[in-house]
């Protein structure tokens, strides 16, 4: 898919909340309504042929109130041919424009009159493809446009088929509408990988009013569809057959083929107990689609927008003259204001202007006496004067600021019977003893008692010496210094 159709896919989509999905059988209209519930409404028209859909269609949007709502849409056999070719090496997004062409030999329709889609098997080198005719879209298209709903997308009930069984990935189903063909149709991953008719077989297949040989020859026709397709399959056997028939009893006839096959035969699951019929199955399964892989609305064949009308014309002209009026009156309207700003920006400057001049005049006027410049020199210099002390003052040593009486009473607090001072000099950090000692050991203890008083720890001597007096008394002089010195 090219980059342009997938947005153009994606927009449409998104314009859209709701959907409604409509299933065209031979024997009426099925409709179904998303409305973001778990379970959809469904209605069903009867006799709904061709000339009729779009009355059909309307009564049954009008009275599900699903007016505005996007539309998938599920053609029945009768709407569309099946068929298998190769594999073309085209891309993908030009497939439906050159489908008709690689066609044309097998249907019997002109190229212009038919609408083709396909998808690539994936268990062969072949291509699945549907073709209908233009007329079927066409009316579809017409019978949307009057119920006043948006027709999204129209896709074979093949298709739809495979999203009726989610719980299972590969099995098979036996379903005929009202009035239509036997079909048996065999899905992997919800995906068509197998489809035929099974002529010459009557209603009803099973019950109490059966022909117990027609019984017999459907099994054989199964069994060998089943043994055909389990041989060609690559992802594993099929042992599962659903069913789903219109005017059968589902229970009935899966009791009678189970004692004829050797696979699990059920009636097909539905979401409601309400649900009894192919198209209402069918209706309920093409809420689940979204942007399938097949689509036999092609782009090409969507209504197309002109906006190039003369109304449209007029309205841009009208709507281009009152733009341009509007603009040009809030211009107008701005220079007017700016006026206003710029005329009273004028008058304050000449105001400013008028006390500027009066300042100047006073400034003039204004001269200093003599003697107060004399004095303003004189104060002048006394400032300069004191700075200049308290320069000196700030850089005096600080420890004099501090005093010496703390260092005195610590002094005086290690006092001892056995040393005495008899000089104390001190300047500063600086200290210097002298004094009498009753022997030489006593002057370390003394000088240790140092560090436990607050003024005299941490100071240091540079010089210590001891000795004898004339009266053979131990003399001591310690010279001291701050420490870090």
């Amino acid at each position: 898919m090219s980059t342009l159709s997938f947005f153009k896919k994606f927009t449409r989509s998104s314009k859209v909340k709701n959907t409604v999905s409509i299933a065209v059988l031979s024997d009426g209209l099925y409709v179904a309504v998303s409305n973001h519930s778990q379970q959809p409404a469904s209605c069903f028209k009867e006799a709904a042929v061709p000339e009729k859909w779009a009355m059909a269609l309307k009564a049954a949007v009008e009275q599900l109130s699903a007016t505005g709502y996007g539309a998938n849409v599920i053609i029945g056999s009768s709407l569309y041919q099946s068929l298998q070719i190769d594999k073309p090496d085209v891309p993908r997004e030009d497939l439906p424009s050159a489908l008709p062409f690689l066609v044309k030999d097998l249907v019997n329709d002109r190229v212009a009159d038919i609408v083709a889609d396909g998808f690539p098997l994936e268990s062969s080198d072949k291509l699945q493809a549907y073709v209908t005719q233009k007329k079927n879209i066409e009316q579809l298209l017409d019978a949307c446009r009057h119920a006043g709903i948006e027709l999204l997308q129209i896709l074979p009930e093949e298709m739809a088929w495979g999203k009726s069984q989610v719980d299972v990935s590969s099995w098979m189903l036996l379903h005929r509408s009202s009035g239509g063909d036997l079909k048996l149709s065999a899905y992997h991953e919800q995906t068509i990988g197998f489809h035929r008719l099974l002529r010459g077989f009557s209603s009803p297949l099973g019950g109490e009013m059966a022909s117990s040989l027609q019984l017999d020859g459907l099994a054989l026709e199964l069994q060998r569809s089943f043994d055909y397709l389990n041989a060609q399959l690559k992802t594993g056997p099929i042992n599962q057959l659903y069913l789903m028939c219109d005017d059968e009893s589902g229970e009935q006839l899966a009791n009678d083929l189970r004692l004829r096959l050797s696979v699990q035969v059920a009636p097909l699951p539905v979401p409601d107990e309400s649900i009894h019929r192919c198209g209402e199955v069918l209706a309920w399964a093409g809420l689940q689609l979204f942007n399938a892989d097949i689509n036999l609305y092609p782009d090409y064949l969507r209504p197309k927008k002109n906006y190039l009308t003369l109304q449209n014309l007029g309205i841009s002209w009208v709507a281009g003259i009152v733009l341009l009026m509007g603009v040009f009156g809030y211009l107008t309207w701005q220079s007017q204001q700016l006026e206003k700003e710029l005329t009273a920006a004028r008058t304050k400057v000449q105001t400013l202007d008028q006390e500027l001049n009066a300042l100047n005049k006073r400034l003039a006027k204004h001269k200093p006496l003599p003697a107060r410049i004399a004095a303003v020199s004189r104060l002048k210099e006394t400032i300069k004067l004191q700075e200049t002390s308290l320069n000196a003052i700030s850089g005096h040593d600080t420890s004099l600021q501090i005093g010496y009486s703390g260092m005195m009473q610590d002094l005086a607090k290690i006092g001892r019977n056995d040393i005495s001072l008899t000089r104390i000099y001190v300047q500063g950090d600086m200290m210097d003893l002298q004094g009498l000692a009753r022997n030489a050991s006593v002057v370390p203890n003394w000088l240790q008692q140092f560090q436990s008083e607050l003024h005299l720890v941490g100071r240091t001597f540079k010089k210590m010496s001891i000795g004898r007096d004339e009266q053979d008394r131990v003399t001591f002089s310690l010279l001291t210094e701050a420490k870090g010195q």
